[in-house]
């Protein structure tokens, strides 16, 4: 493991699995808000700023500058790939090996782009609707250059500059077309004989982890009206994303048939609801603690999804042991094991097998 030094020359490294001091690390944070920023902008497109920077690009890498065209989203076009390609040309691929060539060994600097990755790893979902909604996705994936792309590349470059690492004219260049195509696209779907621009997203939510996140609105938009809902990266279907999650039924999970799903409306209507709504079977009582059960099997597994029934789990009715502050009236549910037998069991469990009667509530 190396350290980066002011000046050190990288040509010469065979590893750039560098080991960052403290102060790289606060520059790195500082990197991360910077392209967080530019990467996740909602800020409209210039059609004719974004035209010259892709010409720019091609020119300077040596392709060939095609015919550019213009569509409101990646759903758009990547519906116009099929209509378009004339032929298996990996365009994107020739790109990217002349991108990574310009800024070696720059690039190899892995740590920081999976700090630079996560970013936009909202982009990874957006592919993930796309692999429901288009067959053969996987196939036109190969002609879509992301933004996601270019933050790690153009992040680990910049990063090494502000070091005082000096960059190499031929380097700079292309460091500075790539940064001012950033600045004026969105997805590019590079094609023989046309590259597509599409448009950045009219609305982006995300949550502390870059995940897509919005609550009763979409968590993603783009202007032509496309847009997914979602819940810390769990794509919603309209009439869940659409509702507020206060105000999601606990009814509803006893129709919802997809797990992952179930496990969301969990989570945002609280165990302490869905007892309420559910009509939870009050078990044992000690103090302020109640052992509850379930017999609706809410977030069970589907064998289906299981290639071999024998490694679904088996489905349980739950148990929860709801606490209440005796302070503030506040009410605290948590879900426990189905074997414990006892408001007090449950509590030990909880609580490390720390005895009932060694604590107090706790808010």
């Amino acid at each position: 493991m190396s350290d980066i030094t002011p000046l050190q020359s990288l040509t010469n490294l065979t590893s750039l699995n560098v080991n960052f001091k403290p102060e790289h690390k606060a520059l790195i944070e500082a990197c991360r808000q910077k392209w967080g920023t530019i990467v996740n902008s909602t800020k409209p497109i210039s059609n004719p700023k974004a035209a010259a920077a892709v010409k720019s690009v091609c020119e300077i890498l040596g392709l060939k500058a095609s015919e550019i065209t213009f569509c409101s989203s990646p759903n758009g076009g990547v519906a116009q790939i099929p209509l378009k390609r004339s032929n298996d040309t990996d365009l994107i691929k020739r790109l990217k090996k002349r991108v990574e060539d310009a800024l070696h060994p720059f690039f190899l600097i892995t740590e920081l782009r999976q700090e630079l990755s996560e970013l936009s790893i909202w982009e990874e979902q957006l592919e993930q609707q796309f692999n429901t909604d288009f067959a053969n996705y996987w196939k036109y994936s190969k002609s879509i250059f992301t933004p996601k792309y270019l933050v790690e590349a153009l992040g680990v470059a910049e990063f090494c500059v502000s070091l005082g690492i000096i960059i190499k004219p031929e380097a700079q260049k292309v460091f500075e077309c790539l940064n001012q195509l950033l600045a004026e696209c969105g997805w590019i779907i590079l094609l023989d004989d046309t590259c597509i621009v599409c448009s950045r997203p009219c609305q982006l939510s995300l949550d502390s982890e870059y995940r897509l996140h919005a609550e009763g609105e979409p968590a993603l938009e783009f202007p032509d009206g496309y847009k997914i809902y979602s819940y810390h990266g769990v794509t919603l279907p309209e009439k869940y994303g659409q509702i507020h999650p206060n105000l999601w039924q606990a009814q509803w999970l006893l129709e919802e048939k997809n797990a992952e799903l179930r496990r969301v409306l969990i989570q945002g209507i609280g165990y302490a609801r869905i007892c309420s709504e559910l009509q939870a079977k009050e078990l044992d009582c000690w103090k302020e603690y109640t052992l509850l059960k379930i017999d609706a099997d809410i977030d069970g597994f589907d064998p289906d999804d299981f290639e071999d029934d024998d490694d679904a789990p088996k489905k349980e009715d739950i148990y929860l042991l709801k606490m209440i502050c005796p302070s503030t009236g506040h009410i605290h549910v948590l879900r426990v094991p189905p074997d414990v037998t006892s408001a007090k069991e449950a509590i030990r469990w909880v609580n490390w097998d720390i005895d009932s009667e060694e604590f107090s509530v706790q808010t």
